[in-house]
């Protein structure tokens, strides 16, 4: 019984999707338009974004991953300019992890 109460019977194959639920329109305005503001300031259950679980099962290297991610990119941009390649496709593979199937390619240029 999930804690809504829906009953699944047993045997029943439930699928674990962050991907779909990052894009399903009852939990976002226009799920599928890239609006990082929507985070600024926002105040958001960790059930809604699902990437490091929730609850008591929580990803215990979750703020980790978060810091890091940020040091990364800081260093990145402060050094690099970097420019995406047009007229690339953004075909998704789907795996245990999503990756473009063909690579992001992007020219990497020294700052002005």
């Amino acid at each position: 019984i999930l804690p809504d109460g829906t009953k699944i019977p047993g045997g029943t194959r439930i699928i674990y999707a962050p991907y779909v639920f990052g894009r399903v329109p009852w939990h976002w305005d226009d799920p599928l338009e890239f609006r990082p503001e929507r985070w600024e300031n926002a105040k958001h259950s960790d059930f809604k974004f699902l990437t490091f679980n929730a609850g008591p099962r929580l990803c215990l290297g979750k703020r980790m991953a978060l810091v890091e991610a940020k040091v990364v990119l800081c260093l990145i941009l402060s050094k690099y300019r970097l420019r995406t390649i047009p007229s690339q496709t953004d075909d998704i593979a789907v795996g245990i992890i999503l990756w473009f199937r063909d690579g992001h390619k992007v020219t990497v240029g020294d700052i002005v």
